[in-house]
């Protein structure tokens, strides 16, 4: 059930990504990067959970 949720918040942290990349708020460069992490994230998701929660607050740095 834990790969299951963390592979949600993936795809959940991959809109957030998308969006703040078409308004701007990441560059283009920042916003591959992290898509590219947060693949990487989806396909070993109990793995990479450290890495997918730092995204998420990194994420929340650009949130107005």
């Amino acid at each position: 059930m834990e790969a299951v949720e963390l592979m949600a918040t993936t795809c959940e942290l991959g809109d957030r990504v998308l969006a703040f990349g078409r308004s701007g708020q990441i560059s283009g460069q920042q916003e591959e990067a992290l898509l590219q992490d947060l693949i990487t994230c989806f396909t070993s998701p109990v793995e990479k959970a450290r890495r997918i929660f730092e995204i998420g607050r990194e994420l929340g740095a650009y949130e107005k």
